[in-house]
């Protein structure tokens, strides 16, 4: 999605984006819809018949207190559990994007999605124009699903939008996306997409205050159980790496690019975690502290975490499918060496 934001905007354009939850996702899935959109797609025939049977003779019993009531015959949706689930509904719902994306050809309209979170992405010359390529993604998506026996969350739709232009900020506080016979206005305050928070002009500045802010409560959870349990070093800075610094981390790989004072508020927090596996101290010396408990500084942390997003961008096929491998395994240092 931010690749597609920065791309508008190097098109001088503005960037909106309207974010749809599929209601009761895994129930919805209807049999006789899914293996049509597998033999559409080229399924193999007796994968097509694998799934077919996954699907048949399904049956749930609702327990309560202990008692069980009648079985049910289930004709429709897939169990939720199962690994087999979420890639039965991505299939489920592929046929939705190409219908959209082909009905707003001409405006560029793309579709994003991870498992039952869909996203559009539009671009325009302003905010209006945006709104209405908004609204006609929404409107496509809608016949889609009364034609696939799909449903939206209306109480969990929002909308965004990007741009680095100040003359469009005061715009964007009135506007509203008509989706159904609902209006939805812009979000004025970040929004939380797969875990990352956005804001309008794509700082992240708030994404790094809210993962930090998290992680040291995730830190006194874990000193109040070093304090109970008396966890040896290694259990402690194996928790630590685990629950404050993974944490911490979380979507760095889309906001760092060498800030010096970003760096400084996550080693910090690093500086912190040896502390609290050592009992050193807080007048430590930071480079002894990191040794001895075996840390990397947050400058390589980050840069290390940049490196391998870049590395997987890089190794994923290109629009035919092919994809240079073997080239991008030879040039990727060269590539990259641009992160310190």
């Amino acid at each position: 999605m931010m690749k597609r934001v920065e791309e508008a905007w190097e098109r001088g354009n503005t960037a909106a984006v309207l974010l749809m939850d599929v209601k009761g996702a895994f129930p919805h899935v209807a049999k006789g819809n899914l293996i049509k959109r597998m033999e559409e797609m080229g399924f193999e025939a007796d994968l097509v018949r694998w799934v077919e049977s996954f699907m048949e003779d399904r049956k749930v019993i609702m327990s309560t207190d202990g008692k069980e009531g009648d079985s049910i015959d289930v004709e429709t949706g897939v169990p939720q559990g199962s690994p087999v689930s979420p890639v039965l509904l991505v299939i489920y719902l592929s046929g939705l994007f190409g219908q959209v994306e082909d009905k707003e050809k001409e405006c560029g309209s793309q579709g994003i999605s991870f498992v039952d979170d869909v996203a559009w992405v539009v671009e325009g010359e302003d905010v209006g124009e945006c709104t209405q390529q908004l609204e006609r993604c929404e409107t496509e998506t809608t016949v889609w699903a009364k034609k696939n026996a799909c449903q939206f969350d209306i109480e969990k739709t929002e909308v965004m939008l990007f741009t680095r232009r100040r003359k469009y900020k005061e715009p964007k506080m009135n506007a509203r996306v008509w989706v159904g016979n609902h209006e939805v206005p812009y979000n004025k305050e970040a929004t939380r997409w797969l875990g990352v928070w956005l804001d309008d002009m794509l700082t992240l500045n708030d994404h790094m205050k809210k993962t930090l802010a998290k992680a040291r409560k995730a830190q006194s959870r874990v000193r109040s159980l070093m304090t109970k349990k008396g966890l040896s070093s290694e259990g402690c800075k194996q928790i630590q790496v685990a629950a404050v610094q993974a944490v911490a981390l979380y979507g760095s790989e889309l906001w760092w690019q060498g800030q010096e004072n970003r760096a400084q508020e996550v080693q910090k927090l690093l500086n912190e975690k040896g502390r609290r596996v050592t009992g050193c101290f807080t007048t430590t010396p930071q480079g002894a502290l990191m040794n001895d408990v075996g840390l990397r500084p947050a400058k390589a942390l980050l840069s290390n975490r940049a490196r391998r997003y870049k590395l997987k961008q890089m190794m994923m096929p290109d629009a035919q499918g092919g994809g240079k491998m073997l080239e991008v395994q030879r040039n990727v240092l060269q590539r990259v060496e641009g992160i310190d």
